[in-house]
């Protein structure tokens, strides 16, 4: 009989047990899941997410499941979306699997004050719905981020069903027709990174939302396609023109997607992350000042070059993020490319950034390259093959804490900072998850 690799991922979504996850894959887990809890916080913080918490105040039906910062409590649901749209609010989320943590942890998050569940099965649906969306991703890549379709709208369901599948308690084919009512909700497109535009933000959050209304309706009864990720119409063939199928379910509970996660260490979309450490390497290593600047040159895979090379002259916040021209300009005249900076409509407008950026140059390579070409003529370069935070250049749990500790500060005290920190090391030995969602509020008084 042919393999269907969604009635596969449904039922490695259910087996996965804690007792099965190797070592390093829980550590990378647990890495995730704190980065995510700091990049939540600071994203809640942000005029462009409190859109959408105003528009959920507004609309949303009580509950049982916190709100990150505000510690209004709404149905899960509603509450997942906040939280996912709070994640990918800054861009500082990790990326290399098509931004699922976003959806992921908040959605495991939500569920938890619900189902009350261990550590362990915490991290366990977390692992899981990693590697539903990573593998989906792997499959489809890199044809879908071409045709325009933004991998943390489209991907985000099928990881946000996974959680909300175990949540729930389904069965193999609930969670079949989970995934398959999930692919039925995909949605979300790049043109943000062509003329900017918020909206971005919010694709991690309707895609949670979905992921778990698609399980709630497969537990009442509404069925999905059971070849809707793979079959000729499914979302593999509809969202791209090369898949590679074999990727679904190759080495499934042997290779864990979550170990492909890059963290972000600039507010950038994640192919500028090795264009800006080439950068900030090289003006530090040669002393370069903006002044004596003539252009910048790079070297960026092709998928960087559409999506983060069209901007120059940024509007708004997510186009200033989507522009190496213009986060270049920052590194050579700011020495910075701290967020505050993006967010700063007078720097969208500086001339002297924006002649600068307008001086910056891309071209398609396979390998990270910069060039900058001095005044007197003088030529200096440096290349990357892998970026901080990447498999190929892994990060440290001190990099990460230091990472986590300014963003958490923007709305936690130090001792709840402190708190949580020692929470998130030790998920695993959690009594009740739920216990997360309390320390990333502040406490009252």
């Amino acid at each position: 009989m042919q393999e269907r690799p969604t009635e596969r991922l449904a039922e490695f979504v259910l087996q996965l047990r804690y007792e099965d996850i190797p070592s390093d894959v829980v550590e990378q887990a647990r890495r995730c899941i704190l980065d995510h809890l700091g990049v939540v916080l600071i994203g809640s913080t942000l005029p462009w997410t409190q859109i959408v918490y105003r528009y959920i105040q507004r609309w949303a039906r009580a509950g049982q499941s916190t709100v990150v910062n505000f510690g209004t409590q709404y149905v899960h649901m509603d509450t997942a979306c906040a939280n996912a749209v709070f994640a990918q609010g800054c861009e500082l989320d990790e990326y290399g699997s098509g931004h699922t943590g976003a959806v992921v942890v908040p959605t495991a998050l939500a569920l938890a004050e619900e189902t009350h569940c261990s550590g362990r099965e915490f991290i366990a649906s977390v692992v899981a719905g990693y590697d539903v969306t990573g593998r989906i991703h792997k499959a489809t890549e890199p044809s879908l981020l071409r045709r325009g379709f933004q991998p943390c709208g489209t991907l985000g369901p099928f990881g946000a069903a996974a959680v909300a599948g175990r949540a729930f308690g389904l069965n193999p084919i609930e969670m079949m027709h989970a995934l398959g009512i999930a692919a039925s909700h995909a949605s979300g497109l790049t043109e943000y990174d062509q003329t900017g535009g918020e909206v971005k933000r919010l694709h991690a959050g309707l895609a949670a939302r979905s992921g778990i209304e698609s399980a709630l309706l497969a537990r009442e009864g509404l069925t999905g396609p059971p070849t809707a990720i793979e079959g000729k119409r499914g979302f593999c063939h509809a969202f791209s023109d090369t898949v590679d199928a074999g990727a679904l379910t190759r080495e499934l509970g042997r290779q864990f997607a979550i170990m492909d996660v890059r963290f972000k260490f600039y507010p950038v979309v994640g192919g500028l992350q090795g264009p800006l450490f080439a950068l900030q390497q090289l003006v530090e290593a040669e002393g370069i000042q903006a002044a004596d600047v003539r252009e910048v040159r790079f070297g960026v895979e092709e998928t960087t070059l559409a999506h983060g090379g069209s901007i120059v002259e940024p509007h708004d916040c997510a186009s200033a993020q989507f522009s190496l021209a213009f986060s270049t300009a920052l590194r050579l005249i700011r020495r910075s490319n701290d967020l505050a900076l993006y967010r700063d409509p007078a720097c969208w407008e500086d001339e002297t950034l924006l002649d600068l950026a307008r001086r910056v140059h891309l071209r398609a390579n396979p390998q990270t390259e910069v060039e900058i070409v001095m005044r007197n003529g003088k030529t200096h370069a440096a290349s990357l093959a892998h970026p901080k935070g990447s498999r190929g250049n892994p990060c440290t749990d001190e990099d990460l804490e230091a990472k986590f500790r300014p963003l958490a500060a923007s709305v936690l005290p130090e001792r709840r900072i402190d708190e949580l920190l020692a929470a998130a090391r030790n998920i695993e030995n959690l009594d009740d998850a739920a216990n997360l969602a309390a320390l990333l509020v502040a406490p009252r008084g």
